[in-house]
């Protein structure tokens, strides 16, 4: 009895404590919406926005994306521009930078969450 009371606490708590990645990606940093939360993450944004609204035609290729780094969670300011020789930004919440190799920045594009991107947005995520 008390061997299938263990298994049935195991399996109730193995239900609870599953959570999707997308769940975890909306609490980054302790809070939901780390765009309104970040400061130098609202100030891309507004300066991103800025630029669509003048009709710079660089913001076509420009985005936000969030993603799971080392245990912690950074965010790349990035652009998918063809012909532009860019360099990409990759911060932690507190708007360190974080480096990266080539092979890290690839995992983070692959299991990164789009946050932000320019109503014309012409990348293929």
């Amino acid at each position: 009895m008390q061997k299938i009371s263990l298994i049935y606490a195991l399996l109730i708590f193995s239900v609870l404590s599953c959570s999707k990645e997308e769940d975890s990606i909306n609490t980054s940093c302790g809070f939901n919406k780390p765009i309104e939360k970040i400061e130098w993450l609202n100030d891309f944004v507004k300066e991103y926005e800025q630029m669509e609204q003048d009709g710079n035609e660089f913001i076509q290729y420009a985005y936000i994306l969030q993603a799971p780094f080392k245990l912690k969670t950074v965010f790349v300011v990035g652009n998918c521009c063809p012909n532009c020789l860019s360099i990409i930004i990759v911060r932690d919440c507190s708007g360190k930078d974080v480096e990266t190799t080539s092979d890290e920045y690839t995992d983070l594009l692959e299991k990164g969450t789009v946050i932000w991107k320019a109503q014309s947005n012409v990348c293929t995520f």
